[in-house]
Order: C-alpha cells, then sequence, then structure tokens
C-alpha cells in the first residue's frame, strides 16, 4: 500500500491496527531521550460545528482529519466535517447521502474513504459510501449482504476490507464478507467460528487478522480467532484470560496485540494481556489505574499505547494512561479538558493525538482536544534537497499537503518551480513560470490554484501575473496588475479575492495604492488609496475579515503607523501606532486573535516583540527575542506559540526561537543545519515545517531544505492505522 503519512483511522470505541508503513529515517540522525507521557500535554482546538459522538474520523493524505456523521439528541447526522491541523479549524465538507452512527470508515488505497454499515432511525445498516476527498463528494457503492452494527472492518494486505461480525437487529453475527475496491463489490468468505459483536480485530505482521472478546448474544467471551486470507478461513487461536467487550486493542512495534479494559458481565475491567502471534498464547501485563471501557486508543509514534477518556461506573472520565511495551506497566497520561465516551483518537502525522468529540453527563459534545509533544521533542533534519539553490523564491502548501516552490534567484532570476512531497521526502519538476521572477508574491486561492504576483526579473519590475493550477502542473497568464513592485504583500480575503498592497518601483518609489485581484474574472481593481506609502510591511487577515498593515519603509525611515482595509466597504481606516517602528519583520495571528509582531529592522536589526489587541485596538510590548534577526519566517506551531527560524543579523542566522503567548517569553530551541537568510518556512501539516533554500549572505545559494519534526521519527517505527467501531448495537 502507498499511504505516506497516513498514521490510523480511528471510528468509535475498539482499537483495530491494520498495516505498518516505516518512515525514511532523516539523513542527520540525532537521538534523545523518549519523553515521558507526563511531557506531553493536552490543550484545547477548535470545536466541530455539529456535537457527535459515535462518528468516525479518517486521517486523509494531505494531512486533515474527516470527522462523519454520529449522532447527537436530534438522531444521526449525515454532516461532515473536516480539522486543519494547521489552523486548529473545522470546515464543512459534502453529506453522506444516508445518516449515520457507529458504522466504520477505512482509508482506501486511492486514498478515498469507505464507509460502510451502522444505524439510521433504529435501524442497522448494510449500505456504503465513499467520500472522494478531491471533490469532497460522496457516491454509493455496493453494500455488505449483512446488515451490520458493532462490528470490525480490517484492511488486508492486498487492499481489500474485511468485514466481520456484529449486530443485525437481532442476533450477533458470525458472518464475514470481503470488500474489493477495484469493483465496488462484496464477495463472502469464511464466517468465524464464533458470532460476536463489540469486540476488537487486529491485523498481524504476517497478513492474517486477530479477533479476540466481545458480546455473543449477551454471553461475554474470551474466545480468539485468526484469519488467514489466503484460504479465507478462521480458526481458533489461545484464550484470553478475562471475557471482556467493547475493550480497546493495538498492535504494538514487536507484533504483539495488546487489549487493555474493556468489561464483562459483572464489571468494568482494568487488566491487560499480550497477544503473541508466534506462539498464538496470551499473557498479563501490568494493569491500567482505572477499570475503563470504550476507551479511545492510539499508537504513539514512540511505540507506547496512550487510551483516553471512555467509561467507568460513574460515566465519562477525562483521564489517560499511556502502556510501555518495554516495562510492560501503565502511567499517567494526563487530563483531558472534558470527560468523554463515544468520541474518536487519531494520530496526526506529526505524532500528536487529535480527539474530537462524544457525550458525558452534559450531554452530546462539539469540542476537540490535542494531545502535543514537548517543543523538546522536536528538532531539525535534512531532508531531499531541491534540484536549484534559490533565495528570495516563495513556497505554498496546497490543498493535497505538496509544497509548490517557484522562482526566487541564484544570481539569475528563476522560472523554474518544483515540488515537495511530506509523503516520501522527494521534490519533483512541475511547470516553469511563464516569466522569470524574484521577490514575488505566491497565494493559494479558495479553488486550490496558485496566484504569483508582480516581483522583480533581471533587474525589470513585473506588472506581470500567473497563475499554477495543481491538476496541470502549468501556470497561465492573467490579468496584469496597474503598477510594477517588489516587496509588496498580497493577502487571501474572506470572499476569494487577493488584496496585494505596497511594494517599490523600479525608480525606489514606495507605494500607497493597493490593489485588488479577483479569480473570477482574473482582472485587477483599484483598492483605495493608504494613508502612507509602504513596502517591507506586514499585512495580516484578522478574525474579523478585516487586513491590517503594519510597519514597513517608506523611503525615509521605519514606520510604526498601522492601517486597516475592510473587505466589505472597500475603505481604509487608521489604526494604533506600534510601539516599535519596523520593516521586514514577521506578523503572526495567534489563536486568541491576537498578532505577534517580531524582530525586523529600525535604525539596525531589533530583537523586540509586540502584541495587538483587536479587542482593545492598541499594541503592547511583550518579550524580546535573544537574537535580532530580520526576514519575514515565522509559523504557528500546534500548542499555539510561534516559531521564528534564521533570518538575517549581520549575517545569516541558524538560531530558532519560540515565542509562548501565555507568557509573553521566548525561549532558544533546535538550531537549523545551516545558517540561512531569505527561505521559505511552509507548514507540512500538523505541526511539522519545512525550511527550503535561502543564501548564506556571502554569496552562497541553498538548494538544502530541512523539516521540523519530533526527534523520535529517527527511529523505523510503523505509522500504523487504527479503526474503531461503535460498542452498542
Amino acid at each position: 500500500m502507498n499511504k505516506g503519512f497516513i498514521a490510523h483511522r480511528v471510528l468509535v470505541i475498539i482499537v483495530l491496527v491494520t498495516v505498518a508503513l516505516f518512515l525514511p529515517l532523516p539523513s542527520r540522525v540525532k537521538v534523545a531521550a523518549r519523553a515521558d507521557g507526563e511531557s506531553w500535554k493536552w490543550i484545547s482546538t477548535g470545536s466541530l460545528s455539529d456535537k457527535r459522538a459515535r462518528h468516525s474520523a479518517t486521517l486523509l493524505e494531505n494531512g486533515t482529519v474527516l470527522v462523519v456523521g454520529g449522532f447527537d439528541n436530534s438522531g444521526e447526522l449525515s454532516t461532515c466535517e473536516i480539522y486543519d491541523p494547521d489552523t486548529g479549524v473545522w470546515h464543512a465538507t459534502g453529506s453522506l447521502n444516508t445518516p449515520r452512527s457507529g458504522h466504520v470508515g477505512v482509508m482506501l488505497a486511492n486514498g478515498s474513504v469507505l464507509v460502510v454499515g451502522g444505524m439510521n432511525g433504529g435501524y442497522t445498516l448494510a449500505s456504503a459510501e465513499i467520500y472522494d476527498p478531491t471533490t469532497g463528494n460522496w457516491s454509493p457503492t455496493g453494500s455488505m449482504s449483512a446488515t451490520r452494527i458493532g462490528f470490525q472492518a480490517v484492511e488486508l494486505q492486498d487492499d481489500r476490507i474485511l468485514v466481520m461480525g456484529g449486530f443485525d437487529d437481532d442476533k450477533s453475527l458470525a458472518s464475514a464478507e470481503i470488500y474489493n475496491p477495484l469493483t465496488g463489490m462484496w464477495s463472502s468468505t469464511g464466517a468465524m467460528k464464533s458470532a460476536r459483536d463489540d469486540f476488537s480485530a487486529s491485523l498481524l505482521p504476517d497478513g492474517r487478522v486477530l479477533v479476540a472478546g466481545g458480546s455473543r448474544d449477551g454471553e461475554f467471551l474470551t474466545i480468539a480467532e485468526v484469519y488467514n486470507p489466503l484460504t479465507g478461513s478462521w480458526s481458533l487461536t489461545g484464550s484470553m484470560a478475562a471475557a471482556r467487550y467493547s475493550h480497546t486493542a493495538a498492535s504494538l512495534v514487536d507484533g504483539h496485540v495488546l487489549v487493555a479494559g474493556g468489561a464483562d458481565d459483572i464489571q468494568n475491567l482494568s487488566s491487560a494481556e499480550l497477544f503473541d502471534p508466534d506462539s498464538g498464547l496470551w499473557t498479563a501485563v501490568g494493569s491500567m489505574s482505572s477499570a475503563r471501557t470504550r476507551g479511545a486508543g492510539v499508537l504513539m509514534i514512540d511505540g507506547r499505547v496512550l487510551v483516553a477518556g471512555g467509561s467507568s461506573y460513574s460515566g465519562a472520565v477525562n483521564s489517560a494512561e499511556m502502556f510501555d511495551p518495554a516495562s510492560g506497566i501503565w502511567s499517567a497520561g494526563g487530563l483531558l479538558a472534558e470527560a468523554r465516551v463515544l468520541h474518536t483518537a487519531t494520530r496526526l502525522p506529526d505524532g500528536g493525538v487529535l480527539v474530537v468529540g462524544g457525550t458525558n453527563t452534559s450531554g452530546y459534545l462539539a469540542s476537540a482536544e490535542l494531545y502535543i509533544p514537548p517543543a523538546k521533542d522536536w528538532n531539525w533534519y535534512f531532508t531531499s534537497p531541491m534540484s536549484i539553490a534559490r533565495t528570495l523564491h516563495t513556497a505554498v502548501r496546497l490543498v493535497d499537503g505538496r509544497i509548490l516552490v517557484a522562482g526566487g534567484s541564484n544570481g539569475n532570476s528563476l522560472a523554474s518551480a518544483e515540488i515537495y512531497d511530506p509523503v516520501n521526502g522527494a521534490w519533483s519538476a512541475t511547470g516553469s513560470l511563464k516569466t522569470p521572477r524574484t521577490g514575488h508574491t505566491a497565494t493559494l486561492l479558495l479553488d486550490g490554484r496558485v496566484l504569483a504576483a508582480a516581483g522583480n526579473n533581471a533587474g525589470t519590475y513585473l506588472s506581470s501575473v500567473e497563475i499554477y493550477d495543481p491538476a496541470t502542473g502549468e501556470w497561465t497568464s492573467t490579468g496584469l496588475m496597474t503598477t510594477p513592485r517588489v516587496g509588496h504583500t498580497a493577502t487571501l480575503l474572506t470572499d476569494g479575492r487577493v488584496l496585494v498592497v505596497g511594494g517599490v518601483t523600479d525608480t525606489a518609489i514606495r507605494l500607497s495604492a493597493p490593489e485588488i485581484f479577483d479569480p473570477v474574472s482574473g482582472t485587477w481593481s483599484p483598492a483605495g488609496t493608504m494613508s502612507s506609502a509602504r513596502h517591507g510591511h506586514s499585512a495580516t487577515r484578522l478574525f474579523d475579515g478585516r487586513v491590517l498593515v503594519a510597519g514597513g519603509y517608506n523611503g525615509d525611515s521605519s514606520q510604526a503607523t498601522t492601517e486597516f482595509f475592510d473587505p466589505s466597504t472597500g475603505d481604509w481606516s487608521p489604526g494604533s501606532l506600534m510601539k516599535s517602528p519596523r520593516d521586514f519583520h514577521s506578523a503572526t495571528l495567534l489563536p486568541d486573535g491576537r498578532l505577534l509582531a517580531a524582530g525586523g529592522f529600525s535604525n539596525g536589526v531589533i530583537a523586540t516583540a509586540e502584541l495587538y489587541d483587536p479587542g482593545s485596538g492598541l499594541w503592547t510590548m511583550t518579550g524580546a527575542m535573544s537574537a535580532a534577526r530580520m526576514d519575514r519566517t515565522a509559523a504557528l506551531l500546534l500548542d499555539g506559540s510561534v516559531l521564528v527560524a534564521g533570518g538575517y543579523n549581520s549575517g545569516a542566522l541558524a538560531g530558532v526561537e519560540i515565542f509562548d503567548p501565555a507568557e509573553g517569553t521566548w525561549k532558544q530551541a533546535e538550531t537549523l543545519n545551516v545558517a540561512r537568510q531569505y527561505h521559505t518556512l511552509t507548514p507540512l501539516g500538523a505541526g511539522g515545517l519545512l525550511v527550503a533554500g535561502g543564501d548564506d549572505n556571502v554569496g552562497g545559494y541553498y538548494a538544502s531544505a530541512e523539516i521540523y519534526t519530533l526527534l523520535s521519527r529517527n527511529i523505523y517505527l510503523p505509522i500504523v492505522e487504527f479503526q474503531l467501531s461503535s460498542n452498542e448495537p
């Protein structure tokens, strides 16, 4: 299979582990001690639009998470939402044809998502649908021969989907069937030795499938059996020591399978057992500190297993625990902000975990939380270099998660473009710009295309504009800007238009006349006049849709003035003065709506930083960086902190610092492998970053690239896909 960074898929309660894919070893190997569970932390992130439980959650190939259906006070849901780990924001996507809860969702080899079974209106379902991430739409596919809930689905090593067991409104099922993604059809295969629902199913390293425990028409089972896809038949294997259903199961790195918790006919369980696929036997390991059922489980990037939330005697719980296979014991995994059960847990590409929805005593939940690693577990590694060294280029993350790098200079203006694929860490050529350009802007449009505007070609300042289409890999020319410019900003507005502000002409005139691009008509129009001409400024779209332009250079001095553009009226209005004049600074919008401006130039390179509060409309000083720097490369991290990397201060810099908005302080982080300026810093999804190109300030241009990622990724750990399914008929 070719699943790239797909870490797992989550549905609702019992964990099922499928295929293992291995991460490439970074070219610069650094090894660090694994962090204890307590050093990770839970933080809140954006909430769903709809409260829901018994939904499914699937990690898509571009690193976003698709949440499907579920149940709330009104009944089964057809709505679906997508979470973007880069922004912490959800957006709606196409709705199911049939509302459902307690279904199973499985990523197919082509990147689409199969959703099957579940319940609607009190009746179990046999129908199935397929989600196409490229269109955001659902389409029907073949139906199962039996209606099912409380079943399991496993992707086999040949990409077919094995579905087994469950409940059909009347009884527990032993039947099994296989879905062929190439034909969209189901075919029967051998039935299990024992009918069961609310069991676990795990793919073993040799391609067989282990099912364990569950309920058989009210009888709770210790029985385990193994499916052989070569023969299409099941055989009994060793039984567990304890009968259990609605438990958590995870395939470990060494091939053993962990089952933990669940319930029997008397009580919830805290005990755990390990299955050895070689001997077919189970052995007891340490028990969890809390008995729980319906806990959401995730195999962590360091090989441990996280179990979060679930249900105890008193209801939903907010505790989490971590199992260490090396010691066989559990440790505390921190506390969720909300107790929850019938939720999902999804491991993100960077190793963090997204927990979504569920229910507790207060009702159904729309909230979501992230379990994130500490900053000390992150580092920079070389990845594949670009084919051409370049500086003053642009880099844009495409909708599918790849990074488009275009133009720039290596002594000559460049037209070439290339794409970085974070799945395999490789670059590939794509269509070249129509016009070589450096110092231009590149903006991702709402339809997924990329707008490249203005810039400089061998000393000629450009008004030309072109659009890149990822579907064809080609650039096409579009309407000319009124004024050629370099050093401008380009900001995507909420309505899909692009606001270009400021810049400088080839006669060193700073510009105050903005322009707006309409991607529908492909034309530019005036956007009023700023009160101050400027270049090297920042332009940030705030949460209310206005654009805040701050600082810059007017030809005489660095500026502290700010002003707002309101797209609804097309008018400009003054803002409060910054505490320090600055140009070529970084500007980062924080999750709470404040804006961080850091570094830049003001009669010399500066280290100061300040915050704009949209509530008060005022700027206030905050902690200064340890090193003065200019060069607008900053990125928002998963926990709401801000990372700045490299830049210029009497030479190119390798230093990296992270700003904590809660404390108003900076701390030093692991340095870049190469000191560089005028590079790009681009999110890879879920906390990862890509630094590409730049120069050394003494005539050397870089083709090299580095990724910011977890230290533990330098170990060959599998990316394991989880499938959870509803516990309740």
